[in-house]
């Protein structure tokens, strides 16, 4: 199989700019083979997990005519685990050689969390710029037929970019609720009154993203465009794969004839390649996010991948995932798009909290050396890896210690697009693209954070997190904690952590330093009365 492989170079002409065109070739293969020995990330020395689909042999790439604003393509794993990942965790049994691939060409954040352990209030906080705590409708995951919790004229990332001239795809998982039309007389909204024939009456098309293509639940089967490729008519049956791996709820309902769940992630990412195939040469810039529910469960891998790595299913799919990465950046590629795209690689929320069996099983951590899981406070349910690349913008190689929140997409991909935010708009949303440049900041971006669980909460501001209760954990096994030498939980007992000196929550911190403790308890309470945390834009911004 090809190794991983830069552009490559066009075929040289005649006369003085061929000679200009292959020196800078050459400069460019001494400065790409430099910036590869001198990585300071672990190497892979395994192959890619599948070849990367090429152009024609010798042709150069398209060249972009859609001048400085970028397209911006974001991949939104789905309970990936910092300890997942090959540049994340040396010692992973997975291999993710094109992940790997994409953090040596740009910046490797260490400090990077979701707004929220859970699904749907991250997704809620990377679409509105808002954290979740706000709207008490997205506190907890939604369920197949939840009503939207988007209002109509809500602002959203897609809607802001769209407005600027994007066009705005959503491939994947939405998970903030929709509305289907029911069949004549039925009123409830339930799989089998739904009219399968009626575009979707919200959903993602309503909310700034011009095209979607996902799944129709809570039936399975296949939606493009707010319609349902085909009515789901029979019971749908996951028998197959083991309990563990297909969650609650997931393996019941209805699905359209064929459908099989081995060949989502397969299908998602063939459609992917196929519009970026299609679009590419337009001259509009393009917001693509890219949201698979993966490793979310079910986990099945489709056969290519089954048997692929150490860790089972699990591992087999987050091997699958990392190869439909390699095609996207692939596709982006052949269609001279990468230069003029900004990538960003990350996860809605750590590992399910069968990461805890997996490890003890195969001895793969899923949270790496953090403490917790998701629905956790702890740093491993909300810690994630994340992931930019953007040539010529964002050095290739370098990693960053500066604090982020997916809360900061909006802004910092409103600042990469030239796209005013209106006050309406990213109320706690930072501009973190000074931080992906590697630019030299007086004040960290992010001063402080505030996650909530239910009626928890954890405060972070520096090195300090406080977690004011004894309920920071969910199904943390005593095993794991005598492992790892943590101290099991006081129901009810505030727990103060120094991350630089104790990354892995170790030592409760509290009754050493009860000032430090007090200013985190003021800090949370001032935000959670504020009406925005990020810096206010213009007056003059629309």
């Amino acid at each position: 199989m090809p190794p991983l492989a830069r552009r490559p170079l066009p075929l040289p002409s005649s006369g003085p700019l061929a000679a200009r065109d292959a020196l800078l070739g050459l400069l460019t293969l001494v400065v790409a083979a430099l910036a590869l020995a001198c990585s300071d990330l672990p190497s892979e020395d395994r192959a890619p997990t599948a070849a990367l689909p090429a152009g024609a042999a010798g042709n150069e790439p398209p060249r972009s005519t859609r001048g400085a604003r970028p397209n911006i393509v974001l991949i939104l794993a789905d309970d990936l685990g910092f300890g997942d990942v090959g540049v994340y965790a040396p010692n992973s049994l997975i291999p993710t050689p094109y992940i790997d691939q994409l953090a040596r060409d740009g910046v490797r954040l260490l400090d990077a969390h979701s707004p929220a352990s859970i699904c749907t209030p991250s997704r809620y906080a990377i679409l509105t710029g808002a954290d979740p705590w706000r709207e008490v409708r997205v506190r907890n995951s939604l369920q197949p037929l939840s009503p939207p919790v988007l209002s109509a004229d809500q602002p959203t990332l897609p809607s802001l970019l769209a407005d600027w001239g994007y066009t705005t795809v959503l491939v994947g998982k939405w998970h903030l609720g929709r509305r289907y039309s029911l069949r004549p007389g039925r009123d409830q909204p339930i799989a089998r009154d739904i009219d399968w024939t009626a575009p979707l009456l919200d959903g993602p098309l309503q909310h700034g993203f011009q095209r979607f293509f996902g799944l129709a639940r809570p039936g399975w089967t296949f939606m493009e465009d707010g319609v349902a490729l085909a009515a789901p008519t029979e019971a749908f049956d996951l028998g197959d794969v083991p309990k563990a791996l297909y969650g609650k709820r997931a393996h019941t309902g209805i699905r359209a004839p064929g459908f099989r769940y081995d060949q989502v992630l397969p299908r998602y990412t063939r459609w992917t390649e196929q519009w970026i195939d299609e679009f590419g040469r337009a001259s509009e810039p393009f917001f693509l996010e890219f949201a698979p529910a993966v490793p979310h469960t079910p986990i099945a891998p489709s056969a290519a991948f089954q048997g692929r790595t150490e860790v089972g299913a699990y591992g087999d799919i987050v091997a699958e995932l990392d190869d439909s990465v390699g095609r996207i950046l692939a596709a982006l590629e052949r269609n001279g798009l990468a230069d003029d795209t900004l990538v960003v690689f990350t996860s809605d929320n750590g590992p399910e909290t069968h990461a805890y069996e997996r490890l003890r099983r195969t001895g793969h951590a899923s949270m790496g050396a953090l403490r917790g899981a998701k629905h956790s406070l702890f740093e491993g349910g909300h810690r994630v890896p994340f992931i930019a690349r953007w040539p010529e913008h964002i050095p290739p190689n370098t990693s960053s210690t500066e604090t982020l929140s997916l809360v900061d997409l909006l802004a910092t991909f409103a600042a990469a697009a030239g796209v005013p935010v209106p006050a309406s708009a990213g109320v706690d949303s930072h501009d973190a693209l000074p931080i992906l440049r590697g630019e030299l900041q007086s004040a960290p971006v992010r001063a402080f954070t505030l996650h909530n669980r239910g009626r928890f909460a954890e405060v972070r501001r520096g090195p300090w997190v406080l977690l004011d209760h004894g309920g920071a954990g969910r199904a943390e096994p005593l095993w794991f904690l005598e492992e790892r030498g943590m101290s099991p939980l006081r129901r009810g007992y505030p727990q103060l952590f120094e991350l630089d000196q104790d990354p892995s929550q170790t030592k409760n911190r509290i009754d050493e330093e009860p000032v430090i403790a007090e200013e985190l308890r003021a800090l949370a309470k001032r935000v959670r009365e504020s009406t925005r945390t990020a810096p206010r834009p213009d007056e003059t911004t629309p």
